[in-house]
């Protein structure tokens, strides 16, 4: 018994259109009377927000002792609120079909949500919830701190990360202020991290000097 010839055909690819022309559309600005900055984009056809929220919360503002406060501040966000345990928060988060992320780095913090249309009044308050109220918990900052030193090592394992590492020191000679240290000159207790967790919100959240929003639909 043998193998019948196989044989395949294969399509002709298609070739690409005509390239249109295509411009991000003007922002509109509008400024509240409690200082916060709306950037509007409005993009026809689409169905999910983007909302950003950059805060002008530099890193030297960081305590001394303290370096990559802010990268756990801004983890805990979203770890438990006044109303809501971490668990209950992501959940209704997911009821939303959101997604919320925060980082901090050099010019500010950032708080990024992505939700559909029809459920933005409910996400928007979350994240004003998660802004303004977050507890901190201890066991959240435990496990944030913890996942922060176990990366430490892969992250000084990885060529990429350690050149950029080092051309950040040799460029502005500055061994703190780093969005996420490469070491850990000790471990904070929680207390410390809790309260200075709590006072850089306070200083963010409560007063900001230069905070602007911005979405896009």
């Amino acid at each position: 018994m043998t193998d019948a010839a196989v044989t395949m055909d294969f399509h002709p690819q298609p070739a690409p259109g005509q390239a249109k022309p295509w411009a991000f559309p003007v922002p509109e600005r509008r400024a509240f009377g409690n200082g916060l900055t709306v950037l509007r984009c409005h993009r026809p056809g689409q169905q999910v927000v983007a909302v950003q929220i950059c805060l002008d919360m530099l890193l030297d503002a960081e305590p001394d002792g303290l370096d990559g406060i802010a990268a756990i501040m801004m983890s805990a966000l979203s770890e438990g609120t006044s109303k809501h345990t971490a668990e209950e928060f992501a959940a209704e988060m997911e009821r939303c079909g959101a997604t919320l992320d925060a980082s901090a780095g050099y010019p500010g913090a950032r708080v990024s949500l992505e939700v559909p249309i029809s459920r933005l009044p409910r996400a928007l308050g979350l994240l004003t919830e998660a802004l303004h109220t977050p507890t901190f918990p201890r066991s959240e900052i435990e496990r944030l701190v913890r996942n922060r030193l176990d990366k430490i090592p892969l992250e000084m394992a990885n060529p990429g990360q350690r050149a950029a590492k080092q051309l950040a020191q040799e460029l502005f000679r500055r061994p703190r202020g780093c969005p996420g240290p490469a070491r850990a000159p000790r471990t904070p207790s929680h207390g410390s991290t809790r309260r200075a967790c709590a006072r850089s919100t306070r200083l963010t959240c409560g007063l900001p000097r230069r905070p602007w929003s911005s979405w896009a639909t």
